[in-house]
């Protein structure tokens, strides 16, 4: 797709990003507070934090209120702030066999190690209109908390237990090979050098873990599907 020059100048984009703002607040409803769209809207705030690769709960709300809601032009916006910010720490590496586990699962093998754990997901659930939450108040929020954790405090305690990975169980069985060339122990950020292909894995992963999930969930599908009768399997790196 390609684009034509627009006359008008700096007046003309003024005057749209007026009319942006107008349109947002038109209603004249009550402002929606960060500290809401922060803790109601977590989903989203994931999503805009991963695709803009800036951890920062605050400005995902900020961006998300800003662009009405619009999830891709938030993560626009955060990258944009990412890049005028000074790089004063690193992430470590880390071991993801010692993580807590909130959710596990896994679509291609029943018995994995320590089970499938669902964790917070409506995957399983009916996708049925809540048209209660119309009415929803301070009231019911906090009984819906208090029975919850009621719940919760009744529960028999288990000891918090790592589990194998299944990746690491295909590789003992030698149906998967490791890595561990030159290329594979490289780090580069793509945030900060211009990518020159064919790139290294870790940029590959980088800008696989920056892209837009609906579109990385098509080309995966897509992918998945072209292999005729033979279906690969999808596993948790």
């Amino acid at each position: 797709m390609g684009y034509v020059a627009v006359k008008g100048g700096s007046e003309a984009i003024e005057n749209a990003k007026h009319l942006v703002e107008f349109y947002r607040l038109r209603e004249e409803t009550s402002p929606i507070t960060i500290a809401q769209l922060k803790s109601q809207f977590r989903l989203a705030i994931d999503k805009i934090m991963g695709e803009g690769s800036f951890y920062a709960p605050e400005y995902g709300a900020l961006a998300l209120k800003q662009v009405e809601g619009d999830i891709l032009e938030a993560a626009f916006v955060m990258r944009a702030y990412r890049a005028t910010l000074s790089r004063n720490y690193y992430s470590e590496p880390i071991s993801t066999e010692n993580m807590f586990i909130e959710r596990k699962i896994s679509s291609s093998f029943r018995d994995i190690p320590g089970g499938q754990i669902l964790g917070p997901t409506r995957d399983y659930t009916q996708r049925m209109l809540q048209v209660e939450l119309a009415t929803e108040g301070d009231e019911e929020m906090k009984k819906f908390l208090t029975t919850f954790k009621k719940d919760i405090g009744s529960a028999d305690k288990e000891e918090i237990k790592t589990f194998t990975k299944v990746i690491d169980l295909l590789r003992n069985q030698g149906l998967l090979k490791g890595v561990g060339n030159d290329e594979d122990t490289s780090i580069v950020d793509v945030t900060r050098v211009a990518i020159k292909y064919p790139a290294p894995r870790s940029a590959r992963l980088q800008m696989l873990a920056r892209a837009e999930t609906g579109g990385i969930m098509a080309l995966g599908y897509s992918s998945m599907r072209g292999h005729g009768s033979v279906h690969p399997t999808v596993v948790l790196l």
